[in-house]
């Protein structure tokens, strides 16, 4: 019984035969790769507010690999970033929030039904947990100012982050499933996505 629920919890974590394949590790590899490359070089960024999809690689990592990969994933990529823009502040909140992207659809999705409510309910909890993390991170680095909405009738900073994290809800949604539809195929030999 014991053996037993030590596979489970081997299998829930992605810690499969599956996994550790010199296929998954380099479709691991490629999915941190492309993820890394969004967030790094192409986003449109301020000091306070930045629009990307590096979130879309790292969810579908989450989905297909499970939580263990999604953790490295999300590390992986904030650690590269970091030290591509010269930033060195170490382990914080950015980071956490970069694990989050992978690691939140990892435990939703992971070797279980995959339908289209499913994935909206994942990426609206993943996105807000997200904002929320990146919300106070801001404060921390920047004082309580970055929680001003409107200053008079000029946009404070957490307008433009909370417009464009309502815009990307839907289109993160559309491309988190069209990957997912894609790639299911591509990954089937894995039986990864339960339909």
């Amino acid at each position: 019984m014991r053996k037993n629920n030590m596979e489970k919890v081997q299998k829930f974590l992605g810690m499969t035969d599956d996994n550790f394949t010199v296929k998954s590790i380099a479709r691991i590899s490629l999915l941190v790769a492309i993820a890394i490359i969004l967030k790094a070089y192409l986003s449109l960024e301020t000091g306070i507010w930045r629009l990307t999809f590096y979130d879309i690689p790292l969810m579908v990592l989450g989905v297909f690999f499970g939580p263990i990969f999604a953790i490295i994933g999300g590390l992986a990529t904030d650690f590269v970033y970091v030290i591509s823009r010269g930033w060195l502040y170490g382990f914080n909140i950015f980071t956490i929030s970069a694990i989050m992207w992978a690691l939140i659809p990892a435990i939703m999705l992971y070797r279980k039904k995959y339908t289209m409510t499913r994935l909206i309910i994942t990426v609206l909890i993943t996105s807000s947990v997200v904002f929320t993390l990146n919300t106070i991170g801001l404060v921390q680095f920047f004082g309580n100012s970055q929680l001003v909405f409107l200053e008079g009738w000029i946009p404070g900073p957490l307008l433009p982050r909370l417009v464009t994290y309502l815009i990307k809800l839907p289109v993160q949604v559309y491309l988190v499933h069209v990957l997912i539809s894609r790639l299911g195929v591509a990954f089937e030999d894995l039986q990864l996505v339960k339909k």
